[in-house]
């Protein structure tokens, strides 16, 4: 009884780990598409998912993009065309 007790918590933590792992795989995917934003003066500014966030330096979720136009995350606003 206790085997079986230890084979079934075995499996359950097998499948826990199989989801973090698909998940992190997911995630990492996603960090992959991050592209650089540079100021004039080739100074990094931010970071941006094509046609989805963007990032400031701190990675902090400043703008969504929608449609080529960027808008604020805090106020909604307009920021521009991207």
């Amino acid at each position: 009884m206790v085997f079986f007790g230890f084979f079934w918590f075995f499996l359950v933590l097998v499948g826990r780990l199989q989801q973090l792992l698909s998940l992190w795989l997911e995630l990492g995917r996603k960090a992959l598409n991050l592209y650089p934003l540079f100021n004039k003066d080739c100074e990094l500014v931010g970071w941006i998912e094509p046609d989805e966030h963007i990032f400031d330096t701190s990675m902090q979720w400043v703008a969504y993009v929608r449609n080529d136009h960027a808008w604020s995350t805090d106020s909604g606003n307009w920021l521009g065309a991207v």
